[in-house]
């Protein structure tokens, strides 16, 4: 659940930080041809720091409809309220029902669908109480590397992280 989202905004963010901090290292791995390979690796101190980062700016989606509910989680992307979040979580919404946004202070306010894109499993949201929205900082996706690590931080079934700063 918001892995795609959480691993998204984590290794973006992730590497923004192993960046400017300097402290990734490298290992070396020998096979049959000495070849070395190198790879990032991502200390309990690092993933700690992401997830203080960027846990402000991660809420839960609720999806309402007349069959039941459905959690999610999202990302903030914008001062404005919209929020990113899988398709899946807010797909039965379009055949009646209510999406309600829980923000890491556990504050709650209802939104509604922007636009969608059902292949991607990609929807974009809008919270109707956008003073409360903080937005994640975004790193540079063109960093980003295949085999780098990814952090998946979202806000599973209740048990999303309170924020110790207000919004």
């Amino acid at each position: 659940m918001g892995a795609l989202i959480g691993g998204t905004g984590g290794v973006v963010i992730g590497r923004d930080l192993l960046d400017s901090s300097g402290s990734s290292s490298t290992s070396s791995a020998s096979g049959s041809n000495n070849t070395q390979l190198a790879s990032d690796k991502l200390s309990s101190a690092t993933i700690s720091s992401i997830a203080s980062h960027v846990l402000p700016s991660v809420v839960e989606v609720t999806e309402t409809t007349s069959s039941g509910k459905g959690i999610g989680s999202g990302v903030i992307l914008t001062s404005t309220g919209e929020i990113l979040t899988n398709y899946h979580v807010i797909s039965d919404v379009a055949n009646g029902g209510t999406l309600t946004v829980t923000f890491s202070n556990g504050k709650t306010a209802s939104a509604t669908v922007v636009g969608t894109n059902s292949s991607s499993d990609l929807a974009v949201i809008k919270a109707k109480r956008r003073q409360w929205a903080d937005p994640a900082t975004l790193g540079d996706s063109s960093k980003v590397k295949v085999g780098d690590g990814v952090v998946a931080i979202g806000a599973p079934e209740g048990l999303q992280t309170r924020s110790r700063r207000a919004l």
